[in-house]
C-alpha cells in the first residue's frame, strides 16, 4: 500500500464529510432565473443545524460551470483527503 495512503482514513473522511463546490456565477444565474428557498450556502448551514456535521462550502468567485470552478474545488477538497 502506498505509504501516503491511508486509505481506512480516506473512507472514513468520504463518509464523514460533504463538499459543497459552487461556482459564483452559476449562482447567479440560478438567483436570476428560478426562485430558491435557500441560496446553496444558506442549505449548507442549515445541515450543520441539523446536526450534520463536517460540511465544507466552497465558492469559486468569479467562474461558472467550467473548468476553473472544479479545478479550485479540487483543489479546496483534495488535500482534506490526507489530514
Amino acid at each position: 500500500m502506498h505509504k501516503f495512503l491511508n486509505i481506512k482514513k480516506v473512507i472514513f473522511i468520504l463518509a464523514t464529510m460533504m463538499f459543497c463546490g459552487i461556482a459564483s456565477a452559476q449562482f447567479a444565474g440560478i438567483q436570476r432565473g428560478q426562485q430558491e428557498e435557500r441560496t446553496p450556502k444558506e442549505a449548507a448551514e442549515a445541515l450543520k443545524t441539523h446536526d450534520i456535521k463536517h460540511i465544507v462550502y466552497h465558492e469559486s468567485q468569479g467562474t461558472a460551470h467550467e473548468w476553473l470552478t472544479w479545478r479550485r474545488a479540487l483543489n479546496d477538497f483534495a488535500p482534506r483527503l490526507f489530514k
